[in-house]
This record gives C-alpha cells, structure tokens and sequence, in this order.
C-alpha cells in the first residue's frame, strides 16, 4: 500500500548544505550520550517503521541518511561503505564503529552487526533497539531533571549567601575603611559564583528541540515574535547604551527591557500554542494509522475520512493539510507547509516516521503506533521538565527583586551616612574644639570614597539582571528569543529598583 502524500525531506537552509559538505570524520555523532539521546530515540523510530514494510536492508540506511539527525553520520559511513568498497554490511559496522566517539553508538553497531550476522532481521533487531534506547532516554531525562531540581534550588541559595556577603562587607564601610582590593575581589566572586550558576543549569537541563524553524514559513505569532525582535529589541537596546551613557545605568535597564519584552512574550505565546498541539499529536497520530489502515487505502483518504471534531489543537492545521491534498497540490509541499503551520518539532520527527513508512508499504496502524509512542514519551517528558522549571522561574522573579531592592538599599543607606558623617566633620571644623582635631585621626567612622563602591554595586546590579533572566530560559527550554521575556523582566525590575529604593532610603535618613 502507498500514498501519494509524503513529508518533505528536511533541507535546514545553509546548514544542511554545510551538513552535505561535511567529511565522514566530521559526520560522526557528538560524544555527549544526553545531546544525543533525542536523536537516537527518533532514528530507531524511523528505522523500525521503514522496516516494518519489508524494506531492503539497502532501502532502509538510504532513507536513514536522508534525516536531518545528528545520529546520523555512523549509520550514512556504514551504508557508503557498503556501496562505493563493496564490504559485507557486517564489516562496515565494525569498521565504523571503531571510529565513532560516542560510546552508545559505538555498542549499537557492533550490536548491529552482531544481529545480521547471526541471521537476526532488521525489524527484529530495530524494535528491540527501540525499546531499549527510548528507556534509556527516559531514564537519562528524569537524571537531568532531578538534577535540575536540585541544582535550581542550590541556585537560589547560593545567591542568598553572597548577596548576605556583599551586603555586610557594604555595612562594613561604615565603620571603618575597606581596601579597594577587597571590594573588586568581592564583586568578581559574586559575578563568577552567579554565572557558574547559570552555566550548570545550562548543562544540566535537557537540551531538545520543541519549535520547527527549518522552513522559510512559519506561524504568525512566531513572525511577529521575529519582527519585534528586529525591529524593537535591537533598536531598543542601541537606545537603552545611549540613556545608559548619558541618563544612568537604571534608566538603560528599563528601556532595554521594555524593548525586549514584546519579542519574549509572543514567542512564549507561541510556544504555548505548540504544547498544546503536542499534546493532542499522539492521538491523531494513532487515530490516522488505524483510520488508514481500516479502510485499506492511502494515508490521504484516511486522512479526509477521520473525525476532526476528536484532533484538538490540530483541527485547523489538519483541515488545511486535507484541503491541499483534495486539489491534488504536491503531497511533498503540502505536508511540509502543514508542518510548519504547526512549528512543532514533535510533529516533523512523527509524521515524517508515519508518512515516509506508509509510503513504503508498512502497515498504517502498526507504524502510528510507534510513531505515536514517540510522540506520547516526548510530551510526557516535556511536561514533567515544565512543572520542575517553572517553579524555579515563578521564583527567581521576586528573589532577583529582593536581592536588588537590598542590595540598592544597603548601598543608599551607607552613601546617606558617609554623607553624614562628612557633614558632622565640617561642623567640628568649623566650631573648633579638641574633638575637631582628633576626628580626623580616629580610624573608625570617617568619610569614604564610595565611587569604587557604587560602580561595583552598579555591575553587580546588571550582572544579577542578566543572570536572573537567562537562568530560567536554560531550565524551561525552547526557543532563545524566550530570554527576552524573562530578561526584559529581571532588567525592567532592577532598573525601577535602582530608581525606586534610592528615594525610599532618602526619607528614612535625611541628608
């Protein structure tokens, strides 16, 4: 059984022509097992549905080759191997494999070639494979979770104890003076202990792919999320230096923030429209296979006689897709337009694992189900990273607040008294007296440069703005331009609070 309709192959734009251009020692998979895990899940995917319709050993590395995946480079070796030098599929595997860093793909091709050369076929040993590895990411996933879990809240403590650090080295000064040597060293541990910080959560977090960008179209909100990133942020942040230059670093914040709000929020629109449709894929995915499968005909037809009112999210995408295929557009443009009006990834990987192997002959509902699999385990995943993350960012907001708001506090409230203390000198000095001569010399309670101080207050200040936005953007995922939120909020917030406390602190120690 075919279909006349089929996904695209993935072109990625210059970077699937670099990808083309690339040496096999440059095509071999990186050797961090957790970048690859998501990968791997979804080749052995392909892999084992492309089997399922008695598909030539041949046949299944050549389609193999064409993803765009980075577990693809050993596998395409091994197949090219086999074409240009003639060898047995059972060398390629060993000679490849003793190549390839990656420790996983090095033990699933020699497991390969232990599998063909035992007699073993290629369905077999792939469905096995799949089982096995898709455990594997999942165990590895909820490792990085629950160290994400942890170091999240080893984040927040440790920016309450240098902060705690910072504010009574600041107190300090107004007893007697600090060398400049100890605040500089002071500021450089908070700046290097915040991002360590950051950069940990960075390389704990899972790192996935959960929007489609490969196709010049994309959804609305996510062109409007691009444009106001051009044509907002970026202007914004020119004119948020120049205020900084000229009006204070405060008023910079608040202008820089606000320019990089707009593009954060409507990609964080975007992506939440994009969870939604995941969590209806699996569903549809299942629903399409064995609708196609009842009826004995190809995917299109399945696809025009399935009940819409039960696809959710997908509804519209789904109709639109159904409409093209009804004109006799190209089934290749219009499954590639359908999956880039959804901006899913999860729906690129599944449909193409479904279409391409209904195509070849596999059984429709036997290849929904692995491709729905998939699909169901990702969403699952996902949400259990969504309920760890998000309670960390819904945190970090009013500690990066408070951490601010004290620290400017603390700063006004020394500033104020050195001021006192400067005044109180000149009123001796003025009157006369014993004490006017011997203040000077106390070593204790005396008027202080604060020019140092205030400057590394003001770095500390931005550093914990920058800080504080990116880290949730590292533990929540998706796509970058999310940081403009969350940035935007941590600078606007701390750029108000430079303002605000100031003025507070003024009236509760007049000058």
């Amino acid at each position: 059984m075919t279909s006349t309709a089929s996904l695209p192959k993935p072109t990625g734009g210059a970077s699937s022509a670099r990808r083309k251009r690339k040496t096999p020692q440059q095509q071999q998979a990186p050797a961090d097992e957790g970048a690859i895990g998501y990968d791997l899940v979804t080749q052995l995917t392909y892999m084992t549905n492309v089997a399922l319709a008695s598909a030539s050993r041949d046949q299944i590395f050549e389609k193999t080759a064409q993803l765009d995946l980075k577990t693809v480079g050993p596998f395409n070796q091994v197949y090219q191997a086999v074409r240009r030098l003639g060898i047995e599929y059972t060398a390629a595997f060993q000679m490849v494999a003793r190549t390839t860093r990656s420790r996983v793909l090095k033990s699933m091709l020699l497991r390969f070639s232990g599998a063909l050369g035992s007699g073993d076929s290629e369905a077999t040993f792939l469905g096995a494979e799949l089982r096995v590895e898709m455990e594997r990411y999942e165990e590895h996933y909820e490792r990085s979770l629950e160290s994400l879990r942890k170091w999240t809240d080893a984040y927040a403590s440790l920016l309450v104890s240098v902060i705690l650090i910072i504010v009574v080295a600041m107190v300090s000064t107004m007893i007697s003076q600090i060398s400049q040597g100890s605040i500089l060293v002071l500021g450089f541990l908070m700046i290097l202990i915040t991002g360590v910080g950051a950069w940990i959560i960075f390389r704990v977090a899972p790192q996935e792919a959960t929007m489609y960008t490969g196709e010049s179209y994309m959804p609305p909100v996510r062109r409007l999320a691009y444009a106001a990133a051009l044509f907002i942020a970026v202007p914004g942040l020119v004119v948020a230096l120049i205020v900084a230059a000229f009006k204070g670093v405060p008023y910079g914040l608040v202008i820089g923030g606000i320019a990089t709000l707009p593009a954060g929020i409507l990609i964080a629109i975007d992506e939440g429209r994009v969870s939604k449709i995941d969590s209806d894929l699996p569903h549809v995915l299942r629903s399409l296979g064995a609708t196609t499968s009842a009826l004995g005909s190809t995917i299109s037809v399945g696809l025009d006689k399935m009940d819409r009112r039960s696809m959710g999210k997908l509804e519209p995408y789904m109709e639109r897709l159904n409409t093209r295929l009804g004109y006799r557009l190209s089934p290749e443009t219009s499954w590639g337009r359908f999956v880039s009006e959804t901006g899913s990834e999860s729906v690129r990987r599944t449909f193409r694992c479904l279409i391409d192997a209904i195509n070849m002959g596999a059984p429709p509902d036997h290849a929904a189900v692995n491709a729905s699999d998939l699909a169901l385990r990702l969403y699952l995943l996902r949400a259990r990273r969504t309920q760890v993350a998000n309670t960390f960012a819904f945190l970090v907001i009013p500690l990066h607040v408070s951490m601010v708001g004290l620290i400017m506090f603390i700063f006004s409230i020394v500033e104020l008294f050195n001021k006192k203390i400067g005044s109180v000198i000149a009123e001796m000095d003025a009157a006369g007296g014993p004490g006017a001569s011997a203040m000077p010399n106390l070593p204790y309670f005396q008027t202080h440069d604060l020019g140092l101080l205030g400057f590394l207050t003001t770095v500390v200040v931005v550093s914990l703005a920058l800080a504080n936005g990116l880290t949730p953007v590292f533990a929540l995922g998706g796509h970058p331009l999310k940081a403009g939120l969350y940035v935007g909020i941590s600078s606007v917030t701390a750029g108000l609070t430079m303002i605000i406390i100031p003025n507070i602190a003024a009236g509760l120690l007049p000058a």
